[in-house]
């Protein structure tokens, strides 16, 4: 009877006795194994408690080295020490292959061990199209195959067309750019460049406005005739007139490709010029009671007389004629002198007529009167008076 008394005051005793040894004495844990480039297929917690157990597996392309399964111990190591996974004998390949204008596509770059029998896929980069060729690399005996795909720059082909316009390009392919340039006489409106994007020509084409000028000078006592518009832009003609006076400059002026009017506006001035007369002389053209700015005068001479100067001349903004007015002169023959001759005459006046004669012993070779003709030359060659000794044949023996 006593004994059961004492068993059942030890039972109720024993949770204190446990929770005061615990208190004395805490848990021992194992820390969470970790082995590069492996995997626990079972056991997985974040705290072991002794004889607490794990396994492992290793990650494709490697093979296990050292135990699968391992055991938290009373001291809190593990028992065995963790395996490790080292690459596979079958060897494996590095980061795949770089290839210009290209890269891989669907692989963790961050990598740097692919397992035999890894396929790889490449792509073009941006801007870039794909030619001939196969994209697929593949992991053989620690190497990737090479691949034969050609990656070529797409091309944009023309920008477009810009009126009164052009493009300039550095070319037509992804990454060149096309500057828009205006002709002469125009201005660019909008932005001025272009460039070959994966998708084609960015931006839109520019507008090439024509140049403007200001309203045309006025002109007192004219008025001027131009555009119906209140706008003059490049090459718009605008014309004066005079409502009293000559007009003075040029009638018409046109809006250049600098934006500024071709010349001065003209004047209207009443300029008159006197009337013309040239002694000898008389108008051809020209007949008018009052002579003003502009008016031309055209001559001719009276027979027997030659012009000297323009036949034409025309009234100036300085209410002179220009050039001087001609003069009309009459014609001579030039002087005739013949050498141991006399003359009758030394007249050399149009219509008169000389006679020669030679002194003695002096015979004439040639005619022996000659006339001034209204050209103003001797109707003959002048001729010549000749030694008569000269003239008799020498004796033959």
């Amino acid at each position: 009877m006593a004994s059961d008394q004492g068993g059942h005051l030890l039972l109720l005793l024993l949770p204190l006795l446990i929770a005061y040894a615990e208190s004395e004495h805490p848990a021992i844990n194992c820390l969470s194994p970790s082995v590069a480039n492996g995997m626990m297929i079972s056991g997985n917690g974040t705290s072991y408690r002794p004889t607490d157990s794990v396994r492992f597996a290793c990650r494709d392309g490697f093979d296990l080295t050292g135990p699968k399964e391992i055991a938290c111990g009373p001291d809190g190591q593990w028992d065995p020490q963790p395996p490790q996974c080292l690459p596979s004998t079958d060897r494996g390949c590095g980061p795949p292959a770089s290839y210009p204008n290209m890269h891989p596509i669907g692989i963790d770059l961050a990598q740097r061990l692919f397992p035999p029998k890894s396929r790889v896929a490449y792509q073009c980069a941006i801007g870039y199209m794909r030619t001939l060729g196969t994209r697929i690399s593949e992991c053989k005996d620690g190497h990737w195959t090479r691949i034969y795909m050609k990656c070529q720059r797409k091309v944009c082909g023309s920008a477009g067309e810009i009126l009164n316009g052009r493009y300039n390009y550095e070319g037509v392919e992804f990454g060149d750019k096309a500057t828009a340039v205006c002709n002469q006489g125009y201005e660019l409106i909008g932005r001025p460049y272009r460039h070959c994007l994966e998708m084609g020509w960015d931006g839109r084409d520019p507008v090439c406005e024509a140049v403007q000028c200001d309203e045309p000078p006025s002109v007192v006592d004219a008025e001027w005739s131009g555009p119906i518009e209140d706008m003059f832009p490049y090459r718009t003609v605008v014309t004066y007139q005079c409502l009293r006076g000559q007009l003075i400059g040029n009638s018409q002026i046109h809006c250049t490709h600098k934006g500024r009017w071709s010349s001065k506006a003209p004047m209207c001035q009443d300029i008159t010029c006197s009337s013309p007369n040239v002694r000898n002389g008389e108008k051809t053209s020209g007949f008018q009671m009052i002579y003003k700015y502009g008016d031309s005068v055209s001559f001719r001479c009276l027979k027997g007389f030659v012009l000297e100067g323009s036949s034409s001349v025309t009234c100036n903004v300085n209410g002179k004629w220009k050039p001087a007015q001609p003069k009309c002169t009459k014609i001579k023959c030039p002087q005739i002198k013949v050498e141991n001759g006399t003359l009758s005459s030394n007249r050399v006046a149009v219509g008169h007529t000389i006679t020669i004669k030679c002194r003695k012993n002096f015979s004439l070779q040639g005619a022996q009167k000659v006339s001034c003709l209204p050209s103003g030359s001797w109707n003959a060659i002048i001729p010549k008076c000749v030694l008569v000794s000269s003239l008799k044949p020498r004796p033959y023996w």
